[in-house]
Order: C-alpha cells, then structure tokens, then sequence
C-alpha cells in the first residue's frame, strides 16, 4: 500500500510514551512514518517545508503546546494529537486538539485516531482545507456586534470611539452590555479613561486564551466599568513594544470571547494596515495585526477624517486602504470630526468625497460632527454632549437592526451559494 501516515512529535525531554510511539513506527503494526521535532521551531520549519504531514502529536507539557501552536498546525493541514498530562490540565479540545492521546496509548488507538481524524499521505499533498474550515466555524461562532474606529491621525479616533460606546451603551437597554476595546499599539484609553494602571487588560485577556477558553465573565473582570457613560473599557497595551507577544490565534480568541460576552464591542483601531503582502515583510504584518484582524470582522467601520483639504485626502485613502485588504465598502461609515456648522460647506464635503471614492462603493453619507471642547468631560469622566454622541449612535443602531432583520427577508429570498468564510458580509452586503 502506497498511501500511510505521516506523523510528526513534538515532546519533552525523556519522555517515556515517545519511545513507545517509535516501537510502534518501526513494528509495522500501522502505516505510519515518523518524524520528531526538537522544539517549536523545528517543528514550524518541517510543516513550512512543503514535505505534508498527517498529524503532529504534541506533549501536553511540552514548552509552546498552546493555541497559537495548534492553529499553526492546523493551518498546515495537518491534525493534532495531543498527548495528555495529569500535571497539564487545560481543555485541548477547546485550544482546537483533535484528538487526546494518555501517554499509553496503543497501536490500535493511534490507529483509530488517525483513521477518523487525519488523512494518509500519498505521493500528492493534500488540500489545505483546515483553515479554512477553522475560519468558518470561528465567524459563525460570533455573537455580539462590532464596530471598528479607526481614522488618520490627530482627528480625534479616540473620543469618536468613546461617544459611539456610550451611545450603544445608554440606549435600548444596553447598559452592561457594550465593551470599549483598544487595540492601538500606543494605547491611550486607559489614559483618557484615568483606568488603574496594574487592572488587567488586553494583553492579560490574550495570554488566557493562549490556554483557555474564557467564559462571558471571566472576559468581564478583565474590563473596567464605566459607569457614567455605560460601557466596560477593556485597557489597550501597556507599551507599543509589547505586539512582539501577541499571537494571531490566541488574539482571534479574545475577540471571539468579547463578542460572546458583549452585545456590542467597539474597538479602537490604528490606521496601519500593512501585510506581508504590501511590504514583504512578515514582522509588520504581526505588528498591525490587531488593527488587521479587527477590521476584517467588523461590522460596521466608522472612519474618523478631519473636515479640511488634508483631511479628506487621507480619510480617501484610509477608506480605499480598507477596500483593499477586503473590508466590504457596504461596512464603511466615513465621519468628518470638527465639521463646519454650515449645511453649504457640510455638502461641499459630502460631494467631494463621492468624488474621490467613485468606484469604491461607499453606500452610506458620511456623519459630521461639530468641534466641542471636550478635554473637561474626559478629565471628570463624564458622559459626552449629545451633539457628538447622537449622530453615531443613531447611524449605528440603524444599520445593527437592519442587520438583525436581515435573517427575517433572506428566508423569503431564493437560497445563494456562499463560499466559506464570507458569511457574515454576504449577509450584511444583502
């Protein structure tokens, strides 16, 4: 028989069921082909080889077994075995494990585990489906809505980000059930917001989910709330320099357990968007991935721009950047902070900016907002002036309920073809 299974293992030092899993390869009691790993990244660089592999079996006390670890070889199309611990006690099954292994697992276990959950290996690779598989099950796992901020700089991106939690959060009965979440690399919120500097926060909630899956209040106590203005604010990094520990699977994580544990998560974003695919470099790409990751799963995207000539050329270019990495134009919402009171000049812009993004798609009139002196209203930790707040909450909430309508007419509707992992924008799209 041509076909077999090919099996990687990563494990610690000395341990006793690897001798045992080599006794097995070498019985021939099932087709298996064994490789080993020394370390994690040993491991990365077999499965970026392009040699295909069926199974990685990872030690559950073995240094990197994580989530980012398994997504990793999830995304490689291989399955995970994970060999289980007594003194290691996390759900692998939730951290994304296939299958968990005792360290005396026999033949015909591992067997039975490779033929319901791998694929053997013939002389061609095997489709990468995991990801985006993985992909899908994440999207429809979602609950809560999210709204992503983000604007050019000096415009005012934080306090727009402030009123639009505090007008979800105040109104139809959201109070408790809106998250302010800063994902900026120099995170000002918990200044703006005065928060205690030793309260966990963003980077605390990420390394949970490294192991765990956090349940709606373990999220909470990670939050801080703001009960003036009616929303929880989720602290951002305590330093830019700390991107370097953030993983793309584990902070995927933490914002799937904000959405599950809020109704709304509005999120503070950068206007940095590029990827290895922009700028050939992978080290950026992990560096914006915060702002990344969020923006491709928004549902609505308020971009802040500042009502002048500069201004509206880089809300321009923001709003084609965020085109360009795959944000569906349908969820673009441009707002123009400190607008002129004049309907005249107010027009002016709102011209102006269909001319400039002609081809792009835009489907909403931008939001203006008038020039307040706020500074008095932060420092007390008190609510916003109505004049700012109203405008986005009501653009806000408008599109939220036409999105929770949209399950109601798309049964009257003839059945679409959806590919994997565009769901949640073909619905919104409709």
């Amino acid at each position: 028989m041509n076909d077999r299974f090919v099996l990687i293992a990563l494990a610690r030092p000395r341990a006793t069921w690897l001798d045992r899993f080599v006794q097995i390869a070498h019985s021939g009691a099932i087709p298996v082909e064994v490789r080993k790993a020394v370390g994690v990244v040993d491991l990365l660089a077999q499965l970026a080889s392009g040699r295909p592999a069926s199974a990685v079996l990872l030690d559950a006390g073995a240094p990197g077994t994580d989530r980012d670890i398994i997504s990793r070889v999830h995304s490689s199309g291989a399955a995970v075995f994970v060999v289980t611990d007594p003194q290691v006690v996390h759900d692998w099954t939730a951290l994304g494990a296939d299958v968990m292994l005792t360290p005396a697992f026999t033949a015909y276990e591992l067997l039975d585990a490779l033929t319901h959950s791998a694929r053997s290996i013939a002389r061609s690779t095997f489709p990468d489906e995991a990801a985006e598989i993985e992909s899908l099950n994440d999207a429809t796992s979602r609950h809560g809505a999210f709204i992503g901020v983000v604007g050019t700089g000096g415009t005012g991106t934080s306090t727009v980000a402030i009123a639009a939690a505090q007008g979800l959060g105040s109104g139809a009965g959201r109070t408790g059930q809106v998250a302010l979440v800063d994902l900026c690399l120099r995170a000002e919120q918990s200044m703006l917001h005065d928060a205690d500097p030793s309260s966990p926060g963003l980077l605390e909630l990420i390394d949970y989910c490294r192991l765990g899956s956090p349940d709606p209040d373990t999220v909470r106590e990670h939050l801080t709330v703001i009960h003036k203005r009616g929303y929880d604010l989720l602290p951002g990094l305590r330093r830019r320099r700390l991107w370097t520990q953030l993983r793309p699977a584990s902070t995927s994580s933490a914002l799937s357990a904000l959405r599950r544990a809020y109704d709304v998560v509005v999120a503070d974003l950068d206007s940095d968007l590029e990827g290895e695919v922009q700028s050939g470099s992978m080290d950026l790409e992990e560096r914006n991935q915060l702002t990344r990751l969020a923006v491709t799963q928004t549902d609505v995207t308020l971009v802040v721009g500042h009502a002048s000539m500069k201004g509206i050329h880089s809300l321009t270019r923001l709003l084609r950047d965020l085109v360009d990495l795959g944000v569906a134009p349908s969820t673009l919402q441009p707002v123009f902070n400190h607008a002129p009171a004049s309907p005249r000049s107010r027009s002016g812009y709102t011209a102006a900016l269909g001319e400039l993004t002609a081809g792009v798609g835009l489907s909403s009139t931008p939001i203006f907002l008038p020039t307040k002196d706020i500074d008095d209203r932060l420092r007390a930790l008190v609510p916003f002036p109505a004049s700012i707040v109203e405008p986005i909450a009501g653009a806000l909430m408008a599109r939220l309920r036409l999105q929770t309508m949209a399950p109601a007419s798309a049964a009257q509707t003839t059945p679409r073809v959806i590919r994997p992992g565009f769901l949640r924008r073909d619905a919104q799209a409709s």
